[in-house]
């Protein structure tokens, strides 16, 4: 399945309670997060050192939950696929 055949970004966020669950909020996947780093790096270059350590920290907290497949369409999607595969070998993800 292609990121476009999926449903929107912000249909996919999470609801979460916060103030003692007093509040519900919208919270993006991790992946989708990641998503928009990556169009960032894609769309500004000066930007990549940045946003990738963002991703590296991201994927450092969430190695365990990561959507891998899901991560790599968004790298595709900007032609990026080499620094996908870079992440992908520093952070031992399966192939």
């Amino acid at each position: 399945m292609q990121i476009q055949d999926r449903e929107c970004v912000p249909d996919r966020a999470e609801d979460r309670k916060i103030f003692g669950e007093s509040i519900s909020v919208k919270v993006l996947k991790v992946e989708d997060l990641i998503g928009f780093k990556v169009q960032a790096i894609a769309n500004n270059a000066s930007r990549q050192n940045t946003d990738l350590a963002d991703i590296e920290s991201l994927i450092a907290v969430h190695k365990h939950d990561i959507n891998w497949s899901l991560i790599e369409e968004y790298f595709a999607l900007f032609r990026l696929d080499e620094l996908f595969n870079e992440l992908r070998r520093k952070h031992g993800a399966a192939q």
